[in-house]
């Protein structure tokens, strides 16, 4: 299951949207099927503003309680901004503001892992989020850097990343 296209994303003005929905909306859904139980939503509102991409899925409670568990907030910036730092951290900022307004009410125990990216152009740097702290943190690489979608082996990198958070979350 490719998420990337390294080919046929050399020219998009960022790694995964949201200036082409249609195309984001068909990668997410490749990667993280609706087979699965899985839903994937572009341009979502939220209490903090508009989350560029969400991936959820419905749980059930111990209770027999139906709800909606967000285990993923992608936030894109154009390729433009590739190398402005000030950029990477607002979107850093934006992002843990849409994780803490998704998940101000959680009913998950701390052990179900939450997760965050930002997408600057053809570079990519994931996050966990961590509901009790309400805080993100660097996860793959690590913080303050980003895989490079041109760079020889991150877009395996990515591939694996993306897979772990399909299988883990």
């Amino acid at each position: 299951m490719a998420f990337m296209n390294q080919a046929g994303i050399a020219n998009e003005p960022s790694l995964l949207g949201p200036y082409n929905p249609v195309e984001t909306d068909a990668r997410a859904r490749e990667h993280f099927p609706s087979s699965g139980g899985l839903m994937v939503k572009d341009e979502a509102p939220n209490n903090f503003g508009v989350s560029d991409i969400i991936v959820h899925e419905y749980r059930t409670t111990a209770a027999g309680t139906l709800f909606r568990h967000v285990f993923l907030i992608v936030q894109c910036k154009r390729v433009l901004y590739e190398s402005r730092d000030l950029v990477w951290r607002e979107a850093e900022i934006k992002l843990e503001g849409y994780l803490r307004a998704t998940h101000q009410n959680t009913r998950l125990p701390n052990t179900t892992p939450v997760y965050g990216a930002v997408a600057v152009g053809r570079k990519i740097c994931f996050y966990t989020y961590n509901p009790t702290s309400k805080m993100i943190r660097g996860w793959r690489p690590s913080a303050h850097h980003s895989f490079d979608l041109g760079s020889a082996g991150d877009p395996r990198l990515i591939e694996n990343a993306l897979r772990f958070i399909l299988l883990n979350h």
